[in-house]
């Protein structure tokens, strides 16, 4: 049997955003509160940054950030996010989880 499609954005759109805009049952307190916990911005790379929120508020402290997914749909919201902000630190990719550069160090994987 054929794994199921993943189409999650493609039904819900960069809901994360939706929920944090809302702060919907206190998402946007809940995703602020994890910034918090890494006191020292560095290089972030997050697998399964979906439509970039976490991302973009590493980012917004101060991260260097790189964003990787397997879903089109939400790397295209991530960047559509990350171009209206005009970020230059952030990046994010499609399916090149097994392409990255070993010499590359990141401070933190999320």
């Amino acid at each position: 049997m054929a794994p199921e499609p993943f189409i999650k954005y493609d039904i819900g759109g960069s809901y994360h955003w939706k929920w944090y805009l809302v702060n919907y049952d206190g998402y946007r307190d809940f995703s602020d509160s994890l910034v918090g916990l890494v006191p020292t911005p560095g290089r972030l790379l997050d697998v399964g940054c979906g439509d970039g929120l976490i991302s973009y508020l590493f980012f917004r402290s101060g991260f260097d950030v790189v964003g990787l997914d397997t879903s089109d749909t939400a790397v295209q919201f991530a960047n559509m996010i990350s171009d209206m902000a005009l970020l230059k630190r952030m990046g994010a990719g499609c399916g090149v989880f097994f392409g990255l550069e070993r010499s590359v160090h990141h401070s933190l994987i999320v």
